[in-house]
């Protein structure tokens, strides 16, 4: 029988972490996009918040397998995109998301 170390455990959390991230932005997205959702102004508000605040969190959680990089650099693209069409947000979320993809690619290279 294997036995974990703390090393595994804390890389085990890591995954986990970024697994919950990249799922609550995705929730995030699509209630925010969901036509059968409630459109009053105060409700879409929240729900775009929580959007912004599950992407910003998705971003600087450090991505451990490639999948889930590639997964951040898709959600990159799409803010990206929507800040062309939508005009600049003013929280710099794409500078943050440059930010973690960089880390992530950095982590990469230490591991290879």
């Amino acid at each position: 029988m294997l036995e974990m170390t703390k090393d595994d455990d804390r890389a085990e959390e890591a995954l986990r972490a970024s697994e919950r991230a990249h799922a609550r932005w995705l929730n995030a997205l699509a209630a925010l996009r969901d036509p059968e959702r409630p459109t009053a102004e105060e409700e879409f508000r929240r729900r775009e918040d929580e959007e912004r605040a599950a992407f910003r969190q998705f971003m600087s959680t450090r991505a451990f397998r490639r999948d889930h990089f590639w997964a951040k650099l898709d959600a990159f693209e799409a803010a990206l995109i929507e800040d062309l069409r939508e005009g600049p947000s003013a929280d710099s979320a794409l500078l943050l998301a440059f930010g973690g993809i960089k880390d992530d690619l950095l982590g990469f290279e230490l591991m290879v």
